[in-house]
């Protein structure tokens, strides 16, 4: 018996948040396509965790050929440490963004705390469930995000870092990533829950989360990115590398991550879903003037 040709394979690094859509949609349609295309199998290798724990992975040189980070947060953090990309985000469609998702809050039924807004957070009693920021996007993210929103209300710098603090003493709870965040809460684990809104919304594998979603009037998107890892892309890999990202961007794999919560870089295709909320004043990294005050305002309240 004749052995069959051996598969192709493409090692991908990406973050929690997107295992559900990669496993049981992106994955599968990309794995047809090339059978189809390229009469060729192909097998996945891929890795998940904390967006942060992807960009120390790379850091230390694991095989990763392309990576899903949370945001460009971290892959700025992996230029900064030495990473070359095949393609920088000013060669890339959108940026490197394949799409979009606000941070929200989830709190039990009836929202017995009165947790209405960020504001919120830093009164006496909630206990609060977030992920890690030393390892999550979310984590991250959601620091920004308050910030952001105490700016907008009207408090200036060093009134939202003294917000921004005392809400901080009231998390009780730091995963490293913001789906065990998510288990943890459901099992009974704080009041309020800081996450993105594409872990809690129902999919085709999931249903519904329980639990009242709370839309802050000013919050953060994060803009999960792509890149491709130079180092780890042989010249023999360049071609499916380079389609599988391409494919990211395609109107069937942008349908599938509307399946599964996360909002569409196409506006039209969101329309598809009435259970988005509504961001009355979206922000995203852009807010804010450099990946420095980024950084400036994270570690302000991690590193105190």
């Amino acid at each position: 018996m004749v052995a069959g040709p051996e598969a192709k394979t493409l090692t991908v690094y990406c973050y929690t948040g997107m295992q559900e859509v990669m496993e049981n949609a992106i994955f599968p349609v990309f794995q047809e396509y090339w059978k189809e295309s390229h009469g060729e199998r192909l097998e996945f290798i891929p890795t998940f965790a904390g967006s942060g724990t992807i960009t120390t992975k790379i850091v230390a040189k694991f095989p990763a050929e392309i990576a899903v980070l949370s945001s460009n947060i971290d892959a700025d953090q992996l230029s900064s440490r030495g990473v070359h990309f095949i393609r920088n985000r000013k060669d890339l469609p959108f940026q490197g963004v394949i799409n979009r998702t606000p941070i929200v809050m989830l709190v039990a039924d009836g929202n017995p705390k009165g947790v209405h807004d960020f504001m919120d957070l830093g009164k006496p009693g909630i206990d609060i469930a977030y992920p890690d920021p030393h390892t999550s996007g979310a984590g991250q993210l959601g620091i920004l995000g308050i910030f952001g929103s105490l700016i907008h209300a009207g408090a200036d710098e060093s009134e939202a870092y003294e917000e921004l603090h005392k809400i901080w003493s009231n998390v009780i709870e730091e995963p490293a990533n913001a789906r065990d965040e998510r288990e943890a809460f459901l099992e009974g684990v704080g009041d309020v829950l800081i996450t993105y809104e594409s872990n809690l919304l129902r999919n085709p594998k999931r249903p519904q989360i329980p639990g009242e979603l709370i839309y802050p009037k000013t919050t953060i998107f994060s803009e999960p990115v792509v890149r491709a890892i130079r180092r780890n892309v042989e010249s023999g890999q360049m071609d499916l590398v380079d389609e599988f990202i391409t494919f990211l961007w395609s109107d069937e794999a942008q349908r599938k991550f509307v399946d599964y919560g996360f909002r569409s870089i196409n506006e039209e295709l969101n329309l598809t879903r009435i259970d988005y909320g509504n961001i009355q004043q979206p922000i995203d990294l852009s807010t804010f003037d450099s990946p420095l005050e980024i950084r400036g305002v994270i570690e302000n309240v991690i590193f105190p």
